[in-house]
């Protein structure tokens, strides 16, 4: 069983994702992690109908799709 010291999986960390394809990966994870904060956001905003004031519409057939008939309020 070969037993690694806590330096050396650090070194092997570190020198993975501080490649050019371990960089990118973390790139494309940042990207992906801001659009899913981003969109459940958006979505929050959407249901708890705070997303624009008054009696506008806007965006709210494409949101009546995403609620199960269920829970829809007429």
């Amino acid at each position: 069983m070969i037993h690694f010291m806590q330096s050396d999986i650090r070194q092997m960390a570190v020198g993975q994702w501080g490649s050019p394809l371990g960089l990118s990966v973390l790139k494309d994870l940042a990207n992906l992690y801001l659009n899913l904060v981003w969109e459940s956001t958006v979505l929050l905003a959407l249901c708890s109908g705070e997303y624009l004031p008054g009696s506008n519409d806007f965006g709210r057939k494409d949101l009546d799709k995403l609620i199960p008939p269920e829970l829809q309020v007429e």
